[in-house]
């Protein structure tokens, strides 16, 4: 059995590398950005630290005040609830959360230096229509991981060319 183990520790990183699979390394946003100055009104104190962070990590220098540097503007668009099924015999419906953000990068004089660009995020809920407060925290909690997965997302789409 440990000889086994042993073989598939060894085969395993062969088969990733002859796949093609490789890691790609850090990647940084374009230097052009840096500084940045955010302005996202429509996020939380919580969303805008984890955007924050986000960009220190991608390399981008994240200014306190917006004389003088770039601007990433962020919007977030209230999130929009779609009935997508609901049951005849119980009480239990299924929804769609969707959220959009949609962001852009302008520099110190107000030109376009990336965007207006958008993104949108969508979760499946199964809501119990007989426990409205479940329901609500269920939404709350499917809203929080879209606004999460749609900052790193952002982050992601800068660092791309």
């Amino acid at each position: 059995m440990m000889v086994f183990r042993r073989l598939l520790l060894l085969l395993i990183p062969l088969l990733l590398a002859a796949c093609g699979f490789q890691l790609r390394g850090e990647a940084h946003l374009p230097a052009e950005y840096s500084p940045l100055h955010i302005e996202a009104e429509d996020l939380s104190a919580a969303d805008r630290a984890l955007l924050r962070a986000e960009l220190e990590r991608a390399g981008a220098t994240v200014a306190d005040g917006p004389n003088g540097v770039n601007r990433l503007w962020v919007r977030l668009q209230p999130r929009a609830l779609r009935g997508v099924a609901s049951s005849s015999l119980g009480s239990v419906s299924l929804w769609r959360v969707e959220l959009r953000l949609e962001y852009g990068i302008d520099d110190a004089s107000g030109a376009p230096l990336r965007g207006p660009r958008s993104l949108d995020e969508s979760s499946r809920v199964e809501l119990d229509d007989d426990n409205p407060l479940t329901a609500r925290r269920r939404l709350d909690q499917a809203e929080w991981r879209l606004r999460q997965a749609l900052i790193r997302r952002l982050v992601f789409d800068l660092q791309r060319p």
